[in-house]
């Protein structure tokens, strides 16, 4: 009887083993889904069917790369000590797309993937990459940051493009309570938030400096919630030298950008430009705001 039993915990064991590894060669007939079992890079065209989680490893995704969404929010989550490294370069750019609907043709309105979600301690880096049809906004599968969800300080965005990236709050991205990134030269267009943050929601406790990015034609849906572009809510936000151009709201203020008892906000040298009721403030005083260029504002 022992001998079966301890048959049976070795059975079980070796199947939990084999399952908890990345399965598949990232080929259309055999995409990528699981956990790394050590540092892996993935290059050239490669599909995932189900989420690709890297617990305690580098993920390296090299330049030229196109990794391509096969199921609907499929994600791939960063977590313990674990790194992203996804930096092309401007001639060879690194795509994160969907094909959902398998006609071979990415980036569709009916195609969608999940996001990358970063929790861990580890430095992870993120440039010259477009992520491009993420979508979180169902409650089972998470309903922040259509591009990335970072809750890490570790996170370098540069040179990257979210575009047609929807979720619930943060259509491209949103950062967490205490989380810090960078995110510079970035351009965001046609992202949109069910509820608000358009582009960019910006949890409490949190400071991402954001520096030299293009926002344009970015939307929020709510008719209560504001920040069609980027709401920040009791955080410390840092916004310079950025353009937000477009976007739109249903809400009467806060068109382009929200700011709700967000005293530590820095605001500098910025346009907002294309509509109407561009700043909405609520417990926000003005005095964080400074030098920009603001359509209707009187100078």
């Amino acid at each position: 009887m022992k001998r079966i039993l301890l048959l049976f915990v070795i059975t079980i064991l070796s199947l939990l083993s084999a399952t908890a590894q990345l399965q598949g060669d990232g080929s259309l007939a055999n995409p990528y889904s699981g956990f790394l079992a050590g540092d892996f890079t993935i290059s050239g065209t490669k599909y995932f069917n189900g989420n690709i989680y890297v617990d305690n490893e580098t993920l390296t995704v090299a330049p030229g790369t196109k990794l391509i969404a096969l199921q609907y929010r499929a994600a791939i989550f960063v977590s313990g000590t674990g790194r992203i490294n996804a930096v092309g370069t401007i001639l060879s750019p690194i795509l994160f797309t969907a094909d959902t609907d398998l006609d071979g043709i990415t980036g569709e309105a009916a195609d969608s993937w999940g996001n990358i979600t970063i929790t861990s301690s580890g430095t992870s880096q993120i440039s010259y990459c477009t992520f491009e049809r993420g979508r979180r906004d169902h409650v089972k599968f998470g309903l922040l940051g259509g591009g990335l969800r970072l809750a890490s300080s570790g996170v370098t965005v540069t040179n990257t493009t979210f575009l047609n990236c929807i979720a619930s709050k943060g259509g491209a991205i949103a950062v967490l309570s205490g989380a810090t990134p960078s995110i510079s030269g970035c351009t965001f267009l046609n992202n949109n938030a069910i509820e608000h943050g358009g582009a960019v929601y910006i949890e409490a406790a949190s400071a991402p400096v954001i520096t030299n990015c293009l926002f344009n034609g970015n939307s929020s849906s709510s008719v209560t919630l504001r920040g069609g572009t980027v709401a920040s809510l009791s955080s410390s936000p840092r916004i310079v030298n950025s353009t937000i151009v477009y976007s739109t709201s249903p809400v009467s203020d806060g068109t382009s950008l929200y700011l709700e008892n967000s005293t530590g906000a820095i605001i500098v040298n910025s346009v907002f430009w294309g509509g109407t009721n561009h700043i909405g403030l609520n417990g926000t005083p003005a005095s964080v705001l400074a030098y920009n260029a603001i359509e209707g504002a009187s100078s």
